[in-house]
This record gives structure tokens, sequence and C-alpha cells, in this order.
């Protein structure tokens, strides 16, 4: 609508300079629509049968449902079914840099929509839509592997600053002997 009237106003002619605008700016007149359709081209009778039957049809319309057909599909991780462990997502307004899930917690029972858990030492009924499966590495590691480990570390450490002393004790007593 607004190309229309403004295509109007560009072809309005000025009283005090008898041109328009489009006269002034591209040196012709402007078509406009009035232009293309003449009076004569159009029908002025409208057919009273015609009418009623488009008032007809257009009450036997039915309103198209916008809705998609069927239950919309949610996802659902197949690791929830067998999973021993789970991270809730926290449902409210957490400060910045606050991971938005707590856990892992440990599932004491699962159904097809809940979960039983243990949340700081109580059970708590939890929603599957809150939860996202715990991924945790096996541990597998033996208590024996890692004390000799740490053994090794410490003597290697030791030795490591005994020879740093060892280095500087050695330049402290040559630059006494060359002063």
């Amino acid at each position: 609508m607004l190309p229309i009237v403004l295509l109007g106003l560009r072809s309005a002619l000025k009283e005090d300079i008898k041109a328009t605008c489009a006269q002034l700016v591209y040196g012709t007149t402007l078509l406009l629509l009035s232009d293309l359709v003449t009076s004569g081209s159009i029908n002025q009778t409208i057919n009273p049968t015609y009418v009623a039957s488009l008032i007809q049809a257009m009450m036997s319309l039915n309103p198209v449902s916008t809705a998609l057909p069927g239950a919309p599909k949610i996802y659902m991780n197949t690791s929830l079914k067998t999973c021993s462990h789970i991270c809730l997502r926290s449902d409210k307004v957490n400060p910045p840099l606050t991971p938005p899930y707590t856990g892992p917690h440990l599932i004491i029972s699962r159904n097809d929509k809940n979960f039983i858990i243990d949340l700081n030492g109580k059970q708590s009924s939890v929603s599957i839509d809150r939860a996202k499966p715990a991924y945790q590495l096996a541990d597998d590691t033996d208590n024996s592997d890692h004390t000799q480990s740490e053994q090794i570390i410490e003597k290697t450490t030791t030795a490591l600053i005994e020879a740093v002393f060892l280095f500087f004790k050695f330049n402290l007593f040559k630059n006494i002997l060359n002063s």
C-alpha cells in the first residue's frame, strides 16, 4: 500500500511550478495504475447468483488444523535405560559459570517417566526429562601400582633437588676461587 501512496505523491501536480516531482526527476510523467485500467473494462454489475454461491462455498469451508498429526517425538538417550548414574539438570536460574547439571547421582530404581536417585543422601524422584546419563571412567587402577609410581616420583624429585643443590654449591665455590 505504501509504494502506491508514494507513487501518487510523486505524480501529484505542484501548482506553484506546474509540474510533478517525477517530471522534475525523470523528465517525463509516470505511468499510474489508473492509466492502465480503463473505466469501460470494469464490469459494474455483479451477478446475485454468483454472490450467493460464493457465500455458500465460504460457509462450507472448515478450518485447517495447525497441529502436526500424531504425538511429537521426544529425544531420549538410550543409555538412560542401562546407566547406573545420572546427571540432573538444575531447573533454576544459575549465576554465570555455574554448571547446569549436578551429579553424578546413583540410580536406585527407574520407571518409564522418572528415576528414584540418591540426592545428597536422600531418595528423590526426578523426571526422566531432567536427566542425562553420567559417563564415568572405570576404576581399574591398582593401589599397589599407584604407590609404586608415587615412590618413583619421590625418588626422582629428591635426586633432582640434590643435583640442583650441588650445581649451585659448585658454582658458588668456583666464584669464590676466581675472586
